[in-house]
């Protein structure tokens, strides 16, 4: 994450907004068929990645004294489901 910042920085001059708008699913299987390393795959993109990047260009924001986050949520997580457990 600090690379993606650092770039940015770099190319743009300053990281002005932060949309976290990326998500994964898991192939919609039953609980006890997902798979440890499925899981892992599908918290390091939908938990994980939504708590680096910010902490990764929070400090530019401040430095610059302003700056914006936008994190974006599925509706699956309103709602329960047979499969998808991950």
């Amino acid at each position: 994450m600090d690379r993606v910042t650092a770039t940015a920085v770099e190319r743009f001059g300053g990281v002005d907004i932060l949309v976290n708008n990326a998500g994964i699913l898991d192939s919609m299987s039953a609980v006890a068929d997902v798979t440890d390393a499925e899981w892992e795959r599908v918290v390091r993109v939908n938990l994980t990645a939504l708590f680096l990047l910010p902490r990764a260009v929070l400090p530019h924001m401040l430095a610059a004294g302003r700056g914006a986050m936008v994190n974006t949520a599925s509706e699956a997580s309103l709602r329960g489901s047979a499969a998808g457990a991950a």
